[in-house]
């Protein structure tokens, strides 16, 4: 989207409503200063959260005139407009640095009519903004947003340590699971080459040592991919042109003569049932609170 077009959206959103008639009985002030004047029948009816208990907690300088929000005008005069019996904005082309605090307050103060434009409007970004919009997801409880983020995020090369701290307490151990059982994907192909041996294994499935590390080496690879989009397109292109070619044709190492090929088959088939059998993040979450 171009810079007027961003401005023509963000105009198109903030012109719709003033917030200051004079039959207004309650009034609100942004953290940069601006007072909104709604109408209290109206926040009563369709929001959750002010102005009852929870805006009565929060700072004010007159209780009884002018509560003191911790969002900014620009924040509210959206949010605002959504809890009027009126056709609301749609959000569309309205920029993740806007949307994100806004689908944040729609939850505080429970703006239910809200709520389900803001989840729609955020999946859009996940590919730039996984990790905000999980720990989005997490705290309010979409599990769509949560586990589609998760799956982006899955193949997160960050250190472990650095990538947990971003996250809710009660995500954390459900993520090092999560993040095993991907991890297992590949152990477990590595395991069919025979560089893990194991009992499975005959000494037939094993192909010579340089086609196993032409193999091992691809499996290495995969791992390290740090978008699941390309993951799967690399498990598609399978072995580079020139290591396909020496694997296909190998007649000296391989116990048989396809044995390298028919390894290769299987560890592209295990890595793609892997992946198409993930269990969603949500599950690994309700393991931890159920």
């Amino acid at each position: 989207m171009s810079n007027s077009d961003a401005e023509e959206t963000k105009t198109s959103i903030h012109q719709k409503c003033r917030f200051d008639t004079d039959d207004a009985d309650v009034t609100f002030q942004s953290s940069d200063g601006i007072q909104f004047k709604l109408h209290r029948k109206y926040l009563e009816a369709y929001t959750g959260a002010f102005p009852g208990d929870s805006a009565r907690e929060l700072r004010s300088d007159r209780p009884t005139d002018v509560t003191h929000l911790t969002e900014s005008a620009e924040i509210l005069e959206i949010l605002f407009q959504f809890v009027y019996p009126r056709r609301h904005p749609s959000l569309e082309g309205l920029a993740f640095k806007d949307l994100a605090p806004l689908a944040e307050a729609v939850e505080k103060y429970e703006v239910y009519s809200a709520m389900t434009i803001c989840q729609i409007r955020l999946k859009p970004f996940i590919p730039e903004y996984a990790l905000e919009i999980l720990v989005h997801g997490i705290k309010h409880d979409y599990s769509e947003l949560v586990n589609e983020a998760a799956l982006h995020l899955s193949r997160n090369h960050r250190p472990l340590d650095q990538f947990l701290i971003k996250l809710p307490n009660n995500a954390m151990f459900p993520w090092i699971r999560y993040s095993e059982a991907w991890g297992s994907i590949f152990e477990k192909a590595l395991q069919l080459t025979g560089v893990h041996h194991n009992e499975e294994s005959s000494a037939t499935d094993i192909p010579c040592d340089r086609c196993q590390t032409l193999i091992v080496t691809y499996i290495v690879k995969l791992e390290r991919v740090s978008s699941l989009s390309t993951l799967s397109a690399r498990l598609d292109a399978g072995l580079p042109a020139e290591s396909a070619k020496v694997i296909g044709n190998c007649r000296r190492g391989c116990p048989q003569a396809k044995t390298a090929t028919k390894c290769m088959e299987r560890v592209i088939k295990l890595c793609k049932d892997g992946i198409t059998s993930m269990r969603p993040f949500t599950e690994f979450l309700k393991e931890t609170t159920g």
